[in-house]
């Protein structure tokens, strides 16, 4: 897993958190506004991915059991976050 891939994972995961926690239940009755403020949240996503794949430091890749415990630490840091939050 390079870098910029983990960066590009912990965002995903600190926009699903934000999205989740903050947007949804606030536009709980206006379906449409909270679905267009994901499409946005992604396409941010998708243009940030696309930048940082283009840094030299971040093109390095970790070894294969590192990059597997950073996203299982991430995941379940998250999973723990969000049902704490609730």
């Amino acid at each position: 897993m390079r870098k910029s891939t983990f960066i590009s994972f912990i965002v995903l995961l600190i926009l699903l958190s934000l999205y989740f926690l903050a947007i949804d239940p606030l536009l709980a009755d206006n379906r449409w506004a909270a679905f267009f403020i994901y499409m946005l949240m992604f396409a941010g996503l998708s243009l940030l991915t696309k930048k940082l794949h283009g840094f030299a430091k971040l093109d390095k890749r970790f070894d294969g059991q590192t990059s597997v415990w950073l996203v299982a630490g991430a995941l379940l840091f998250f999973t723990v976050f969000i049902s704490a939050w609730q």
